[in-house]
Order: C-alpha cells, then structure tokens, then sequence
C-alpha cells in the first residue's frame, strides 16, 4: 500500500486548491538470474487515476543487466510508456541516467549519482 493517509500537496503557500496524492495497491516481484540479469514485475492499482489515464490498473516491467559488475543497462515499461538507461559502477561511486518517454511532456532525462566512502 502507498499514500495510505492520502496527503494533499500545495506547491506554494498562495495556491488555493490543493493536489490528493490518492491511495494506491502495488504487487510485485524480482528475479535475478545467474548474477547478471534482474527483471520485475509491478502491478499498480490506484484508488483513483488522472482521466487522460486509459484504464485504472497498469501493468509495469523491466529488465537490468550487469556487465563485469561495472556497467548497466536497462529498459523498461509503465503503461505505454518506455524507458531506457544505462549505469556505472565504482568503488567509491555510482552514475545512472535514463530516458523516460511521457505522453503529456515528452522525453525526460534522469541523471543520478551516489557517492560513497
């Protein structure tokens, strides 16, 4: 279960109406095969969903794979739309970045980093 309390969200301090975040049921699962190649499976159900949205449910899947421990790359799915990335690996550090395609915005780009010590 995610946002059981279902907070509602204001931007900024003069917005006169706030945003619900609604409640929403998630099932899923992982599976790592020989060390290298994860894949997951999400099932999302939200109490209510935005109407530019087709249905209520969707239906989310991925897979990530590892080269030398060092290198990713992954490619996923959330709906209808699709994602891509690729990631680094070191000892003291982490790089990701991604490609998300979104119907209302277009293309969005993602870039993360870790550090670690």
């Amino acid at each position: 279960m995610r946002n059981l309390g279902e907070p509602k969200l204001k931007l900024l301090s003069t917005t006169e109406e706030t945003d619900p975040v609604y409640t929403e049921f998630r099932l899923g699962g992982t599976y790592l095969f020989r060390e290298v190649m994860l894949l997951s499976v999400e099932w999302r159900v939200p109490r209510k969903v935005p109407a530019y949205y087709q249905g209520s449910t969707s239906l989310n899947a991925g897979i990530e794979l590892w080269f030398y421990d060092a290198f990713a790359i992954r490619t996923g799915i959330n709906r209808d739309r699709i994602a891509a990335g690729v990631g680094v690996k070191a000892k003291y550090f982490r790089v990701d970045v991604a490609l998300l395609s979104e119907r209302r915005i277009g293309s969005l780009y993602r870039l993360s980093a870790i550090f670690t010590w």
